[in-house]
């Protein structure tokens, strides 16, 4: 099977984080295998780990993951509030050495950042 035909059947990836009998954190990327520049990337984090370093970790490794797949667009929404998202994506792109530009714009209290690693 082509790396391209592979790619074509995966519509969804993720990771979760489980401490003991509870989970902690959810890390997912979905996207419509049609139109790879529609990924989405989402973070959840229990408020007992906030702080953490665990969503950074987390989204890191599923960023990798997705790179992995050719996939080099994320949308990434969160709460308007949460100014530390750029600075994570910046801390995880100096990490793994790969450039990205960040576009996004904040409405009615919900941030969409829109990720695009350099090509």
């Amino acid at each position: 099977m082509s790396d391209h035909l592979a790619l074509r059947e995966r519509r969804w990836t993720g990771q979760v984080a489980i401490e003991g009998d509870r989970v902690t954190a959810l890390a997912e990327c979905a996207w419509d295998p049609a139109d790879p520049e529609s990924t989405t990337v989402r973070v959840n984090v229990a408020d007992a780990r906030l702080s953490s370093g665990l969503g950074r970790r987390l989204l890191r490794e599923l960023i990798a993951r997705c790179l992995s797949f050719g996939l080099t667009t994320f949308t990434v929404d969160y709460a308007g509030s949460n100014v530390t998202v750029d600075t994570m994506l910046q801390a995880i792109a100096a990490e793994a050495g790969e450039g990205y530009s960040l576009s996004g714009v904040t409405r009615r209290g919900i941030g969409h950042l829109t990720v695009r690693a350099a090509g």
